[in-house]
């Protein structure tokens, strides 16, 4: 029982260690992404093109289950 205490203990402290780096990352944790951040405008856009698609893979979902549940309807009538 001693040796599971101690052993929790040492959890404990290891992550109380790991909580504060979180908190105050050091230098070498950060990488920098090249580039440029768009402007709101722009990524506004993009997100109404990413709608628009995904608007139309949506309609284009729904015709499909359309096309097979009457396929569905009709093999079962012809049986």
């Amino acid at each position: 029982m001693m040796c599971l205490t101690g052993q929790l203990a040492q959890c404990c402290d290891r992550q109380m260690e790991l909580e504060k780096q979180i908190e105050n990352p050091d230098h070498d944790r950060v990488r920098l992404v090249g580039g440029k951040d768009l402007k709101p405008v722009e990524v506004q856009k993009k997100i109404d093109d990413v709608s628009v698609l995904f608007q139309y893979q949506c309609g284009f979902t729904d015709v499909k289950y359309c096309f097979d549940f009457v396929c569905r309807l009709f093999s079962t009538e012809q049986n």
